[in-house]
């Protein structure tokens, strides 16, 4: 996922949530980052969001309800959402995920050949194109088609019944609508009963590890200096270098 620099602020455009402000008007509330700290300014409206705009505000107390979400609007809970829990969905359940995955307006479809043609979106989660060379060949490919491709995932065969998730993305001007969750449900759909684990490794970054916990997933080991020893240049996630590999797994 892409930042935006607005003045001495880097700024990540995940909408905290909406709250009701005098005489009615909507508040949305953006949640920035700069290096260590975390700041939140109130904004009438998202397109507010500006060099001037930023200049001209302040942070403000953050309310105890505001929770600390990763999206830029409230998309509806799909039947088999694990936003709140870890617990596996029930076979009912992912029955009704795949029903309502075939009727939806989007696709989900396999990528055979020519799979460099999504390196734009593959680069977003893996900055050097000599790492996802290590695994692109071998992985399975699966892109979102909503009116145009709005996100990608990498998946590989680990072993012992592990499929790692190694790469997803959504497109910068199609983030926060929930695709990379659908991407991640549709896995969870297909692969229960083929794998016992699907697994995902990622820096420790303060927004990307809490998306995988609200999607299910539990921190299961950590690979030392991965970053540091695998890439050519520094790693950075919204202010954060990047120098562990923290894996996380789910039950399928």
């Amino acid at each position: 996922m892409l930042c935006r620099k607005a003045g001495k602020y880097t700024a990540f455009l995940y909408l905290v949530q909406k709250i009701p402000a005098v005489e009615g008007i909507s508040i949305a509330v953006i949640k920035i980052y700069t290096g260590q700290r975390q700041l939140y300014f109130k904004l009438k409206h998202l397109h507010d969001y500006t060099q001037k705009g930023f200049d001209e505000m302040s942070p403000f107390k953050v309310p105890k309800e505001i929770p600390h979400a990763i999206m830029t609007e409230k998309t509806p809970k799909s039947p088999c959402s694990t936003a709140t829990t870890t617990k596996p969905p029930s076979r009912k359940c992912t029955d009704q995920l795949t029903k309502a995955t075939a009727s939806s307006p989007f696709t989900i479809r396999k990528v055979t050949e020519n799979k460099k043609q999504y390196l734009s979106l593959l680069l977003l989660a893996d900055e050097q194109e000599s790492m996802i060379d290590r695994y692109l060949d071998k992985g399975t490919m699966y892109v979102l088609d909503d009116d145009g491709i709005k996100a990608e995932c990498v998946v590989t065969d680990e072993g012992n019944g592990i499929l790692e998730i190694k790469n997803i993305a959504t497109a910068p001007e199609s983030q926060g609508k929930g695709y990379a969750k659908k991407l991640i449900e549709y896995l969870f759909a297909k692969y229960k009963g083929t794998y016992h684990i699907l697994q995902v490794g990622a820096g420790d970054s303060p927004l990307t590890i809490p998306f995988y916990e609200k999607c299910g997933f539990a921190r299961h080991h950590v690979i030392k200096n991965f970053f540091t020893d695998n890439y050519d240049q520094p790693i950075f996630e919204y202010g954060v270098r990047l120098v562990d590999m923290i894996y996380l797994q789910r039950k399928l």
